[in-house]
């Protein structure tokens, strides 16, 4: 979505100069093929083209759209029009459901299976193996990683290069270490510094880090702020047998702040944000987050940078 989201802004090139970011890495195949068709086909959710469309369900909820300002007569879009571009999440969702129903179509067609319940099915989808819309679908059954998918995880690793466009360093994939995850294309990474030099502070051994956090501790989606925190630390252990080979020599400290919501924030508010972890950790060398285009362009606003003096 940050990828797309900053792609046609318009902005000088230099607020994102160096900027990294990933992206799904499907490659043409028939499934997909069948799968991209499939969808340009289906009519646009926009309805009359202001309006969403007004199709509902067998039980009478909206399919497109949701009364959010209480104007029944105008309901407001629930999402984007079903047309290209997409959410980055689409295809595999497309994915999971053709997992099961693979899983299920197993199960009927056993003669030995006389019910289906969870275990049967957790068993069936173990044993699901098919070419995807995201890739060659499987899952793993060792127990460490029991359910997760076992194949077809793949990223594209972007970058922003001198001239204001995203360019492809190369794929990213799930495996024991970094030498086994990426591969490179032989694209040159481009750095923030004018002289594509690299930043003066990831010259010592210790890295600064701010995160942004959605919201706050008393949200259940706060667990995804507790896992980039988990991950940090076990980057940061060099003994426990995870990741030990990523930044053998560095450290990373971090700091968190609460940007207090879960959707976009305001340019000023997202500014003080970052001010805050700027202050906190003397310095900035990486964020994570923030997690909305509006607040990405925000935040590396040159003419903003240049009057806060972040740099």
């Amino acid at each position: 979505g940050i990828v797309r989201g900053l792609a046609g802004r318009g902005l000088p090139v230099d607020d994102f100069r160096g900027m990294l970011a990933i992206t799904n890495s499907i490659a043409p195949s028939v499934a997909y093929d069948g799968y991209a068709s499939r969808k340009r086909a289906r009519p646009s959710t926009l309805g009359d083209g202001t309006n969403c469309d007004p199709a509902e369900d067998d039980e009478g909820h909206k399919l497109w759209s949701v009364d959010t300002d209480e104007d029944t007569i105008a309901p407001r879009c629930f999402g984007a029009n079903n047309q290209f571009p997409e959410s980055v999440y689409a295809s595999r969702a497309y994915d999971a459901v053709y997992a099961v129903a693979h899983a299920v179509q197993a199960l009927v067609d056993d003669p030995l299976v006389q019910r289906i319940d969870g275990d049967a099915l957790m068993a069936a989808l173990l044993a699901v193996r098919f070419d995807g819309v995201t890739g060659k679908v499987s899952f793993s059954s060792e127990p460490a990683t029991l359910g997760d998918r076992a194949g077809g995880v793949l990223y594209d690793v972007m970058n922003v290069n001198a001239s204001g466009a995203w360019v492809k360093l190369g794929t990213w994939q799930p495996a024991d270490n970094w030498e086994q995850s990426f591969a490179g294309n032989g694209q040159a990474l481009t750095r923030p510094m004018p002289d594509n030099s690299k930043p003066p502070e990831l010259v010592g051994d210790t890295l600064r880090v701010g995160v942004f956090c959605d919201i706050s501790p008393r949200y259940i989606v706060y667990e995804k702020c507790q896992h980039v925190m988990h991950i940090i630390d076990r980057i940061n252990d060099k003994k426990d047998g995870f990741l030990d080979d990523l930044l053998p020599d560095h450290r990373l400290f971090y700091s968190m702040v609460q940007t207090g919501t879960t959707g976009c924030a305001e340019s000023e508010a997202i500014r003080s944000h970052f001010d805050q972890l700027y202050s906190d950790l003397n310095g900035v060398v990486a964020t994570i987050g923030p997690f909305c285009s509006d607040d990405v362009a925000a935040v590396t606003a040159a003419e903003w940078r240049a009057g806060a003096d972040v740099s």
